[in-house]
C-alpha cells in the first residue's frame, strides 16, 4: 500500500476511559498523527476490520469484556495486521509473569501509567519512522522492478537485432556460394563453346577464338556491374543494421545506469534498516545490562532458596531476550554480508553441559527429561566459535521445549569424521513434540516462518530462531537439516567441522580470578545511567579496583587534566558528549594514550570499526559478562 505525500499516520489508541482517551490525543495528536480512538476491545476489532493502514496500536490491559491481552490475540490472527506495532498501556504491570504474558499475546513494548509523554512520544516515534521507512522501501522496490523490466526489454530487443544480423550473415554466405556455382557453370560453358567453335570452323579459328573472348569479356564486364550492385545494396543494409545496434546499445547503457541507482536507493535503504536495529539494540540492551548484571551480583549473595529460583528465572528471562536481540542483529548483519566469526579453543562439552542451566527451570516446569549422548571420541580442544555454536544450540533446543509437552528431549554429539587437523561432528536435537506437517518442512528456515499460522499464538516466537541457525551452520561451511513426523515429534541436525587445538582455554570457569601481581589500578568510568554507574562500581569493587565516575565525556576530559588514571571504560552514546567525541579529544587534543575500553549497548561491525578508528583500544558489548571486562583490562595493563 502507498502513502499519499503530506497524509497524517494514523495511530489506534484503545482505552475504556474517555478521558484516558483524551490524555493520549493531547499528548500524541498534531498535524503529523491522526488519532482513532476505541472504547473496548470489540469497538477495536471492527475498526481494525475497515481500516487497517495503522502504523502503531497503543492497547490498554485492564478493560471490561474483553481485556487488552485478549484483543491483542484475536489482532494477530488477522494476517494484514501480524506485523503492527502494539504497545500495551497499563497501571499493573509489576511483574515478570505479566510482562511475559503481555509479549506473548504479541506486544512490542509496555508502558506503566501514569504515562511520560516523553517517553511515549519518543517511542511512538521510533515505531512510526520503521513505518514509513517499510512504505517508502515498498516504493524503491516498485520502481526498482520497473526499470529492471525495461532493461530486459532492451536486452530481448538487442538479441533480436543480433540474431537478424547472423541471418543476413548467413544470406551473404549462401548467396557468394551461388555465385561461385555460376562461375564454376560459367566456365563448363565456355569451355564446351571453345571445343564447339574449334569443331565447327576449324578454319576460322584465329577469328572465332577473338569473337569468343569478345563475348566473353562482355558477360564478365556485365557480371561485375550487377556484383557491384549487389555490394552497394548490401552494404546499405550492412549500414543500417550498423546504426541500429549502436542505437539498441545507448538504450542498454541508459537502463544500465537506471538500475545502478535503483541499487544505490536500495543500498541506502538497508543502511537505515540497519541504523534502526542498531538503536534498538542500544535501546534494549542498555536496561538489561543493568537487569543481568545486578542479578549476577544477586547470585554470588547468601539466598534463601525462593530467592535463588527467582533470580534463576530473572536470568533465564534475560538471556532468553538477549538470544532474541542477538538473531535479530546477526539478520541484519547477513543482509549486509558482515557476518563473521571467530577461531578461539573451546570445549564442546563445556557448550552442551551449560544449557541445560540455562532451560532448567523450564524443564522442571513442564515435566521433561533432557537426554544428552556425548561421543567421548571428540577432541577435548577445539578451534571455532563458541558462541554461534552456543546460539545454534540454544535456538534449537529453545524450540524443541516449546513444541514439547510431554516426554523428553535428546541431545546427541558425535564425531562423524577426524584426521590430523579437523574434526567433523554432527550435533542432533531430538524431541516428542507437535511434529512439523510434511508441507511445511522445506519453508521452515526461511525468514519469520513458522509451522502453522497458529503457532506464534499458541507458542510464541518469532520465526527467526530457525533461519539464523541455518545462516550460522552454512556461513560455517555446514549443514542442517529437520526430520519430523506430526504428533511423534522432530528431529534437527546440523554438521559443522572444526579444527583442532592443544592450546588450553582458561576461560571456562564462570568466577573471575584476580590476578594478584595487578595493584593500585586508578579506572576512569565514563557512563551516563546511573543503574550502570553503581553496577560498574558494584563490580569494579569486586575485581579491587579504584575508579571515579564521570557523567558524560566533558566531565571525563576535566578528570583527565587534573588525575591520573591507568585505563578508561568509556559509554558510547552519552548526552553533551559522547564517547567518540571524547576519545577524538583525548587523541588528538589531550595526546594522552591511556588505554580506552568502549561500553557498547549498539555491537553492529560499523560501530566497532568506527571505536578502532577513532583511536579505541578494545570493546565490551552490553550486557557485561564481568569475565571479558576484567580479561581484557588486565590484558591492556599488561601489553
Amino acid at each position: 500500500m502507498k502513502m499519499k505525500a503530506n497524509n497524517p499516520v494514523k495511530i489506534l489508541l484503545v482505552d475504556d476511559l474517555p478521558e484516558n482517551l483524551f490524555a493520549l490525543e493531547l499528548i500524541l495528536c498534531n498535524d503529523n498523527y491522526k488519532c482513532v480512538k476505541a472504547h473496548s476491545g470489540n469497538e477495536a476489532l471492527k475498526i481494525l476490520l475497515h481500516e487497517q493502514d495503522f502504523a502503531i496500536i497503543l492497547m490498554d490491559v485492564q478493560m471490561p469484556e474483553m481485556d487488552g491481552f485478549e484483543t491483542v490475540e484475536l489482532i494477530r490472527e488477522i494476517e494484514t495486521l501480524k506485523n503492527v506495532p502494539i504497545i500495551f498501556l497499563t497501571a499493573s504491570m509489576d511483574n515478570a509473569k505479566h510482562i511475559f504474558k503481555g509479549y506473548q499475546a504479541g506486544g512490542v513494548d509496555y508502558m506503566i501509567k501514569p504515562l511520560i509523554p516523553e517517553i511515549l512520544t519518543a517511542k511512538v516515534a521510533v515505531f512510526v519512522e520503521l513505518y514509513l521507512k517499510k512504505h517508502e522501501l515498498l516504493i524503491q522496490n516498485e520502481e526498482k522492478e520497473k526499470q529492471a523490466e525495461a532493461l530486459r526489454f532492451a536486452n530481448k530487443k538487442l538479441l533480436f537485432q543480433s540474431d537478424e544480423k547472423e541471418k543476413r550473415e548467413a544470406e551473404l554466405v549462401i548467396a557468394n556460394k551461388e555465385m561461385a556455382y555460376q562461375n564454376e557453370e560459367k566456365e563448363k560453358r565456355a569451355d564446351e563453346l571453345l571445343i564447339a567453335n574449334k569443331e565447327l570452323v576449324y578454319q576460322n579459328e584465329e577469328k572465332e577464338k577473338r569473337a569468343a573472348e569478345l563475348v566473353i569479356a562482355d558477360k564478365e564486364l556485365d557480371f561485375q556491374n550487377e556484383e557491384k550492385e549487389k555490394r552497394k545494396i548490401e552494404n546499405i543494409k550492412l549500414e543500417a543494421l550498423s546504426n541500429s545496434l549502436k542505437e539498441a546499445k545507448m538504450v542498454a547503457e541508459l537502463a544500465t545506469l537506471n538500475a545502478e541507482e535503483a541499487k544505490g536507493l536500495a543500498e541506502r535503504a538497508l543502511q537505515s534498516k540497519q541504523q534502526f536495529l542498531s538503536n534498538m539494540s542500544h535501546e534494549i540492551r542498555t536496561p538489561m545490562n543493568a537487569i543481568i548484571g545486578f542479578t549476577k551480583v544477586l547470585m554470588k549473595t547468601d539466598l534463601a532458596p525462593p530467592q535463588k529460583e527467582y533470580l534463576d528465572a530473572i536470568k533465564v528471562s534475560g538471556d532468553g531476550l538477549l538470544v532474541l536481540i542477538n538473531d535479530i542483529l546477526d539478520l541484519a548483519k547477513t543482509d549486509a554480508g558482515k557476518m563473521t566469526f571467530e577461531e578461539k579453543p573451546f570445549k564442546i562439552e563445556f557448550s552442551i553441559a551449560t544449557m541445560h542451566q540455562v532451560f532448567d527451570l523450564k524443564l522442571k516446569e513442564k515435566n521433561l527429561e533432557l537426554v544428552k549422548e556425548y561421543d567421548n571420541k571428540i577432541p577435548v580442544m577445539l578451534l571455532g566459535d563458541a558462541a554461534r555454536l552456543h546460539q545454534i544450540l540454544l535456538n534449537l533446543l529453545g524450540n524443541a521445549i516449546k513444541f514439547t509437552t510431554k516426554g523428553k528431549i535428546i541431545v546427541a554429539v558425535r564425531l562423524l569424521h577426524e584426521d590430523k587437523k579437523k574434526a567433523t561432528i554432527e550435533f542432533a536435537i531430538t524431541d516428542t513434540g507437535t511434529g512439523i506437517p510434511e508441507d511445511k518442512l522445506e519453508f521452515i528456515f526461511e525468514n519469520f516462518q513458522q509451522a502453522t499460522s497458529s503457532t506464534s499464538s499458541t507458542f510464541g516466537g518469532t520465526g527467526l530462531g530457525l533461519a539464523i541457525c541455518k545462516q550460522l551452520v552454512e556461513k560455517q561451511g555446514g549443514s542442517i537439516l529437520v526430520k519430523s513426523k506430526v504428533d511423534e515429534g522432530s528431529t534437527f541436525s546440523f554438521t559443522l567441522s572444526f579444527q583442532k587445538s592443544n592450546i588450553e582455554n582458561k576461560k571456562a570457569s564462570g568466577d573471575v580470578e584476580l590476578d594478584k601481581e595487578i595493584k593500585d589500578i586508578r579506572i576512569l568510568v565514563v557512563e551516563d545511567i546511573k543503574l550502570n554507574q553503581l553496577l560498574m562500581t558494584t563490580i569494579l569493587d569486586d575485581f579491587k579496583f579504584k575508579y571515579d565516575i564521570a557523567d558524560n565525556g566533558e566531565i571525563a576530559i576535566e578528570k583527565l587534566q587534573t588525575e591520573t588514571y591507568d585505563i578508561i571504560l568509556m559509554d558510547l552514546q552519552m548526552p553533551r558528549m559522547n564517547g567518540f567525541e571524547a576519545t577524538e579529544y583525548i587523541r588528538n587534543t589531550l595526546k594522552l594514550k591511556i588505554p580506552i575500553i568502549a561500553l557498547t549497548a549498539d555491537v553492529t561491525q560499523v560501530d566497532v570499526e568506527k571505536c578502532k578508528a577513532i583511536g579505541m583500544n578494545d570493546y565490551v558489548s552490553k550486557p557485561l559478562d564481568e569475565r571479558i571486562l576484567y580479561t581484557k583490562i588486565i590484558e591492556l595493563l599488561k601489553s
